[in-house]
C-alpha cells in the first residue's frame, strides 16, 4: 500500500499543493493559515490547511491529488467545519474529476454534520449518482 501524506505546510498560501488538481463553481479551493480560524490545536497538525469556501451556496469544490497511487490505497481526513449545512464529501480515486462528469466512489456525510445520521456510500459514474 503507497503512503503519501499532504499536510499543506510547504505549500504557499493561496495555492494548491504541487501535483494537487482542484475543478468548482463559485468555489474558492487553496491552502490557507488556520492559526487564525478557531480550532482544537491538538488536531491541528500544522498551521496551514485546504480550504474550500463557496462564494454561493450553490458552490461547489474539490481538490486531488493527482497522481495515480495503484490499487490499494486508504484514504483520512482531519476537516473543520464552521457551518453544519456544509456537505462533505471524501474520495479516493476517479477519472474526469476535472470536469462536469465525473467518476467516482464518494463518502459522503449528512447534511447536518452534528447530526447522528450515517454516512454513505456514493457511486457516481458520468456525473449522476446512486446509492451503494
Amino acid at each position: 500500500m503507497t503512503d503519501i501524506a499532504e499536510r499543506f505546510d510547504t505549500t504557499a498560501l493561496g495555492s494548491l499543493p504541487t501535483g494537487w488538481l482542484s475543478q468548482f463553481a463559485s468555489c474558492d479551493v487553496d491552502v490557507r493559515d488556520t492559526t487564525t480560524a478557531p480550532t482544537i490545536p491538538a488536531v491541528r497538525s500544522t498551521a496551514n490547511g485546504l480550504r474550500v469556501q463557496p462564494t454561493l451556496s450553490s458552490g461547489y469544490g474539490r481538490a486531488w491529488y493527482d497522481t495515480d497511487v495503484g490499487a490499494d490505497v486508504r484514504v483520512s481526513v482531519s476537516v473543520y467545519i464552521n457551518d453544519p449545512n456544509t456537505k462533505l464529501h471524501v474520495f479516493a480515486r476517479g477519472i474526469n474529476l476535472a470536469g462536469a462528469t465525473p467518476t467516482m466512489y464518494v463518502l459522503g456525510g449528512p447534511r447536518d454534520l452534528r447530526s447522528n445520521a450515517p454516512w454513505k456510500l456514493w457511486k457516481v459514474e458520468a456525473g449522476a449518482a446512486t446509492q451503494v
